[in-house]
């Protein structure tokens, strides 16, 4: 699931002004303490938000490019299509490095393509 950024901007602020824990831990704290009032899906997206083309909402998240309100995520290329669990370390990387996680998450979709596209093939040895 793609960070709030609103409460990411919100845990930057208080890193800096208190500097008592880290940014994630204020992240979580913020989290917790609006579980019962969440931010809106714009307000989670970021202010660079792109309109959802399902939805018609300023939610598409600006770094992992999903909408936070109906969860429509746009695929850039036919591997995308793949449906695949993102891992943990993958949704952190988007909120730390945007570049380098789309590139990591494209070798985890191809990898898994690959894998999805060779189970059961049939060689001299067997089917494997």
């Amino acid at each position: 699931m793609a960070s709030c950024e609103k409460c990411w901007k919100d845990a930057c602020m208080l890193e800096y002004s208190e500097r008592r824990k880290s940014r994630a831990e204020y992240y979580h704290d913020l989290i917790a303490e609006r579980k019962d009032n969440p931010c809106t899906p714009e307000q989670q997206a970021g202010m660079d938000a792109k309109e959802c083309p399902k939805c018609g909402r300023m939610t598409i998240h600006q770094y992992a490019h999903v909408c936070m309100n109906c969860g429509f995520k746009k695929m850039k290329n036919k591997m995308e299509k793949v449906n695949f669990e993102k891992p943990g370390w993958l949704e952190t990387l988007w909120n730390i490095n945007p570049s380098l996680a789309e590139r990591a998450e494209a070798d985890v979709v191809r990898w898994q393509t690959i894998e999805a596209n060779t189970k059961n093939v049939i060689c001299k040895t067997g089917v494997f």
